[in-house]
């Protein structure tokens, strides 16, 4: 999520009446739908808009902002924050829900907690059984229908995420794979040796496993993959092709 621009856009192919007060405010300003401003995004689109439309009919909206401290350089979420923070904010809350999962940075925390209007959550007090149990639902939707998965194999692959989703992803694209050649009970297997109980680890020795399963082992295979990562790990910023071409 880059601006409230996208916001106003997915809000608009839900709902027509949305739409059409959208529509009326870029009448006589296209030059707004390009604008990189994000207080002027707020202030143009979201507020009167939502307002002009929010009625019995429509029912409660509900936006989603995942990864917030992701969505750009920081001074662009840092402008998102502060509008969200904000008393307009607090105005709409009858009608409109905002659900954002940032992580918990100091001057995110900053804006957040003092907001009257906002309640925050910290992943780190929900009990772990509740976060496993949420998993196990992952798990079963992204794997369900194959061969040799069950409830078992459901709930020993949540246990060995050890509460980290981001675990438990990688190793349902890895064992959902059909590019190996490997049975899918064997690539549940490979997915659940790691034994480390350190989130790091586990992350690490996924993603170890994933690329051994799509990366040849031939040394020109092996030396040709590290230039490629060495070039993306060590390039901060965009290099034109001649510098990509020296590097290598």
């Amino acid at each position: 999520m880059g601006s409230f621009t996208t916001i106003s856009c997915d809000l608009a192919d839900h709902d027509p009446a949305f739409r059409r007060a959208l529509a009326s405010v870029f009448t006589n300003n296209s030059s707004l739908m390009a604008t990189p401003n994000i207080i002027q995004q707020w202030e143009k689109f979201c507020p009167g808009t939502i307002v002009s439309v929010l009625t019995g009919e429509t029912g409660s909206i509900v936006v989603v902002i995942d990864a917030l401290d992701e969505s750009g350089p920081e001074p662009s979420w840092s402008h998102i924050l502060s509008v969200l923070g904000s008393p307009q904010v607090a105005k709409l809350l009858s009608s409109f829900r905002l659900l954002m999962t940032p992580q918990s940075l100091p001057d995110i925390q900053a804006v957040l907690n003092i907001a009257p209007h906002v309640k925050a959550v910290s992943l780190d007090d929900v009990p772990a059984a509740f976060t496993e149990r949420d998993i196990c639902l992952f798990i079963s939707v992204q794997l369900k229908g194959l061969e040799d998965i069950r409830e078992r194999e459901v709930s020993q692959i949540a246990q060995k995420a050890d509460g980290l989703f981001e675990w438990a992803s990688l190793a349902c694209e890895y064992i959902r794979q059909d590019t190996t050649g490997e049975l899918v009970k064997e690539c549940f297997s490979n997915a659940t040796v790691c034994v480390s109980r350190e989130g790091k680890s586990l992350v690490d020795n996924m993603y170890h496993t994933t690329l051994e399963s799509v990366v040849s082992k031939r040394p020109t295979a092996l030396v040709h993959f590290c230039s490629m990562m060495r070039q993306v790990l060590y390039t901060l910023e965009p290099l034109p092709i001649n510098g990509l071409d020296a590097m290598c």
